[in-house]
């Protein structure tokens, strides 16, 4: 029988099903493909993907295949122009395993920085009214008199 020496390691990431935007409280799974197929162990703890900014990803499945499942749902404060993975430490095993199928450690430096497929925007702050203002009137309202409020929010709704 031949086993292979090399590690298994990242060959690309990719976001699931989304808007191109990430709201507080909505969650996203991000696929992560391996160069082979690895078996993920979660009895010592569940491996996690530490996210550009600050968010934190964990491991929902995929054991066996090639590719990985990951869940996010950001928090309040977790905005960032193009959620990717951290930059250092991406992957945290947490006690977990990672190997491929000839026993071999999962290459954690791989992914690093790694930005997925697509752009995903990160916004967890919500709209807030900048400016209200009434149109042009004499500063009463006779019954019937109609009268143009104009509102300015802080982003577009």
């Amino acid at each position: 029988m031949l086993f292979r020496s090399t590690a298994p390691a990242l060959s690309s990431a990719a976001y699931g099903t989304n808007d191109g935007r990430l709201a507080l409280g909505e969650a996203v799974t991000l696929s992560v493909t391996m160069s082979e197929a690895v078996n993920v162990v979660t009895t010592g703890g569940t491996p996690s993907l530490t996210l550009n900014n600050g968010g934190t990803a964990t491991y929902t499945g995929g054991t066996g295949t090639s590719t990985l499942s990951f869940s996010y749902t950001p928090s309040a404060g977790q905005d960032v122009s193009d959620l990717a993975m951290a930059a250092t430490n991406a992957l945290v095993l947490n006690g977990g395993t990672i190997k491929d199928l000839a026993g071999n450690d999962v290459a954690l430096a791989g992914f690093n920085n790694v930005n997925p497929a697509g752009t995903l925007v990160v916004d967890t702050t919500a709209p807030a009214l900048s400016s209200a203002a009434y149109g042009t009137n004499d500063g009463r309202l006779a019954l019937g008199e109609a009268v143009t409020l104009s509102v300015t929010m802080s982003e577009a709704v």
